[in-house]
């Protein structure tokens, strides 16, 4: 399933960044993209954004960090703490979607990237992206033979 959840996830961060604005057709569903806002270099501002959409989804405040040198090229989820690249080595991760996907495994804790985690980022991408980004989500998984939805959780 991860392979599934990140090779979705990674068609939809090339929607959100190259279509922002744009009408495009996702099997056959039309929508207009929203944007994935990117963070700049400011850990504080980051951290305050995912602590209060934490609190808001009713989980407890989360601690964003970034990591060191040698993990530039991840962004990962544990024992509370959000650990980003650094900026320097790794802009890509210093955006929403990103940010949310760690934020989901925060509100799924053990679940890992099952359809539980995968239904919980697509509500977050719902809520705090656009419902398009939701919708474009949940149709590429489905594209690719994972169901996400409340019957499925």
């Amino acid at each position: 399933m991860q392979d599934v959840v990140y090779d979705a996830e990674h068609t939809l961060r090339g929607y959100l960044r190259h279509s922002a604005g744009e009408l495009v057709n996702i099997a056959g569903v039309s929508l207009v993209m929203p944007m994935d806002a990117r963070f700049g270099g400011d850990i504080r501002q980051v951290d305050e954004w995912a602590s209060a959409v934490a609190m808001r989804e009713g989980y407890g405040k989360v601690k964003v960090r970034e990591g060191a040198p040698s993990l530039s090229k991840k962004a990962y989820y544990r024992a509370g703490t959000i650990t980003l690249p650094r900026y320097n080595k790794g802009p890509w991760a210093w955006r929403q979607s990103v940010v949310l996907h760690e934020l989901a495994h925060h509100m799924t804790v053990g679940h890992g990237h099952d359809d539980r985690f995968a239904d919980t980022l697509a509500d977050l991408l719902s809520k705090y992206i656009g419902h398009e980004a939701g919708l474009a989500y949940r149709i590429l998984l489905d594209k690719n033979g994972m169901k996400v939805g409340k019957a499925n959780v």
